[in-house]
């Protein structure tokens, strides 16, 4: 095999590891939604008039996608998690919460507390009607994301 052969099947190979991994840096897909459920840009103008462009551009920029981050309204009461609605595939969705190590330079430097999981897909019915039930969780739904005015995340 010449060289130059070599050298175009290793950019082959490149070329298609790494394309999955740039993949990731992009916004998922709003619209159309799949397999019949409605679009994202939909349901936000419908149950919480918002707009997808307007209220919420979220463009990713360098090379990681932003964190969301949210800090407590009141500290003096636990955060809590409702969820309002499932869509997707109905497979077991774990979630939680998570924060930076408080001890800086420490392993790892993020802290995941899982506290929650559903397995639920909202019905036909009301995907077309957009009136939904919210999914149950099993686990805890209200949580201590640490003290004072830390911020936190959820996943």
């Amino acid at each position: 095999m010449s060289k130059r052969l070599l050298a175009f099947a290793f950019m082959m190979v490149f070329a298609a590891w790494s394309v999955p991994a740039a993949a990731q840096l992009r916004q998922p897909r709003v619209a159309p939604g799949p397999g019949g459920e409605p679009d994202w840009s939909v349901l936000l103008d419908k149950l919480w008039g918002l707009d997808l462009d307007r209220d919420l551009r979220n463009p990713v920029l360098g090379d990681a996608l932003p964190a969301v981050r949210f800090v407590r309204a009141d500290r003096n009461k636990p955060a809590t998690f409702t969820p309002v609605i499932a869509l997707g595939l109905e497979t077991k969705t774990r979630g939680g919460w998570y924060a930076r190590n408080p001890r800086p330079g420490q392993d790892p430097p993020i802290l995941k507390h899982e506290l929650w999981s559903y397995a639920y897909k909202q019905p036909a019915d009301q995907q077309k009607s957009l009136h939904f039930t919210p999914p149950s969780i099993a686990g805890q739904a209200e949580f201590e994301p640490g003290a004072g005015d830390e911020p936190f995340g959820l996943w």
